[in-house]
């Protein structure tokens, strides 16, 4: 699909929306087993059936629920191109999402991560930060929490964000690379919550798996 295609089919979309377009938002996949059914329904549509996709799926035109989730923030999608990847839908989305904008947030993804971090094993879950973090590389790595009065306010936002994934690691600024700072080499693997065996990072309010080499601003030594 080129861009004008694609613009062609975001513009659709919105339209749809924006006409009254009645998609099942409720009830959200609790479990990975759910998040699976939704997948198995949309699989046996045709390809071009957007309309059913977009039901099935739960889109709406703006930011949805208490948390305004949008697509901006779905480990599925492609910032640069504004694309979900999800073989399931593989349709456009935009960043920022709000009536009228052509935004098609599909809430169900993101929920289903979280009930899925409830059953999946570290190795899936590493797998699942490394992608989120190829995809939207710009978290916040600086400023450093450098004081112990830092690390209080980092962590109480993360905190705050819950099981939100994707918005700890941007606050927590985790990076696929070690960062360098005051001359030190800021890696997982030379932080004091690091478990070695495990790979695995144990600071209460990120509780994540972890490779060796990423780092984030609250590595202490």
């Amino acid at each position: 699909m080129n861009n004008e295609q694609q613009h062609a089919l975001l513009r659709k979309m919105a339209q749809l929306m924006k006409s009254g377009l009645e998609t099942q938002t409720e009830p959200f996949p609790e479990t990975e087993k759910e998040f699976a059914a939704i997948l198995d329904e949309l699989r046996k549509l045709d390809a071009n059936d957007v309309e059913a996709k977009m039901v099935i799926s739960g889109f709406v035109d703006h930011p949805y629920g208490p948390d305004r989730q949008r697509c901006m923030e779905c480990m599925y999608y492609l910032v640069h191109r504004e694309w979900c990847d999800l073989p399931e839908l593989a349709v456009p989305g935009t960043r920022t999402g709000g009536a009228g904008s052509g935004a098609s947030d599909a809430p169900l993804r993101r929920r289903a991560l979280e009930a899925a971090m409830t059953t999946i094993d570290d190795r899936q879950l590493r797998e699942i930060i490394e992608t989120l973090l190829t995809r939207s590389p710009e978290t916040e790595a600086f400023p450093r929490a450098d004081s112990h009065d830092d690390v209080l306010v980092v962590i109480g936002r993360v905190r705050t964000a819950g099981n939100d994934l994707s918005a700890k690691l941007v606050i927590a600024g985790f990076t696929l690379q070690t960062v360098e700072h005051q001359e030190i080499e800021q890696a997982c693997e030379s932080c004091m919550y690091y478990l070695v065996h495990r790979r695995f990072c144990e600071l209460p309010e990120l509780d994540l798996p972890v490779e060796p080499e990423w780092s984030c601003r609250l590595w202490r030594i």
